[in-house]
């Protein structure tokens, strides 16, 4: 490989402190950057790879790209694809899934499928966290369960997500609730910034988002307190009303609807 000074074998990470989980089809891993050092090795792994940023974060460099990787980032590797991490946040830790080749074979996945699952869909990072809670919990039913939520992955790269079949001011307002997401929007405003009449909104919502406006807005909301809870000195009822949470009771509700776990327990990861 032209610019990998190192392919990593199965398990192993760069990192000074790390940690792996076989399960039956997969190997976990977790990896920490405690205190700073030098970084910065071009590398690559022998599986194709997701990884999540618990903590901290990075500057990542690969062929044709550079990423700020922070806090609640999801990102996908393709087997033996260089890159190089600049860590400069302290500790920064990292989950990850190593998924083989007899992987994909076995259930028939391309890992182009699975590339597109995470870059595509903003919520994939959910279905992740859920993974990370039946690794942790780890009793008879873990293992399917955790097959069930990565297959659940991999296909939801289509769900909710508008592409190039979808109207124009479907990005539009995909943009617009992003952009916003700890505001009150109405479906007038919606309408007046679209241009789209309201009826045409509500009739094709679900069409093209795959859940309700209500269930849209709550997964932002969710995704944007998944870095406060670990980097903020906010407690959570704080987080909850930033959030626009009518309490903290609803946001524990709405965080482990979507993530499986309770935010108290995501703190403590």
């Amino acid at each position: 490989m032209s610019v990998a000074e190192s392919i990593l074998e199965q398990g192993h990470y760069l990192a000074p402190v790390s940690k792996t989980i076989p399960f039956r089809n997969f190997v976990f891993g977790m990896t920490e950057y405690p205190h700073p050092v030098e970084t910065g090795q071009w590398h690559a792994h022998e599986n194709s790879m997701i990884s999540f940023v618990m903590d901290g974060g990075n500057i990542e460099n690969r062929k044709t790209s550079q990423i700020q990787r922070s806090c609640g980032s999801i990102n996908f590797y393709h087997a033996f694809e260089a890159h190089q991490n600049i860590y400069q946040e302290f500790p920064s830790r990292h989950f990850s899934i190593e998924i083989n080749p007899f992987t994909l074979s076995a259930y028939g996945l391309e890992e182009e499928q699975i590339c597109k699952a995470v870059n595509r869909n903003p919520f994939s990072k959910f279905l992740f966290l859920k993974i990370l809670n039946e690794v942790y919990i780890n009793d008879c039913l873990s293992e399917d369960s955790v097959i069930m939520l990565f297959l659940e992955l991999v296909h939801s790269n289509k769900l909710g997500i508008p592409d190039t079949t979808s109207p124009s001011w479907v990005n539009t307002l995909k943009e617009l609730l992003n952009d916003n997401w700890n505001q009150q929007l109405s479906l007038q405003q919606l309408a007046e910034v679209t241009g789209i009449h309201p009826v045409t909104i509500s009739g094709n919502f679900r069409k093209y988002f795959s859940c309700t406006f209500g269930e849209y807005m709550r997964k932002i909301k969710v995704e944007q307190a998944l870095s406060m809870i670990r980097n903020s000195s906010q407690n959570l009822t704080q987080i909850a009303h930033i959030c626009g949470f009518a309490d903290q009771s609803h946001f524990t509700r709405t965080f482990k609807q979507q993530t499986g776990l309770l935010p108290k327990k995501y703190k403590k990861l």
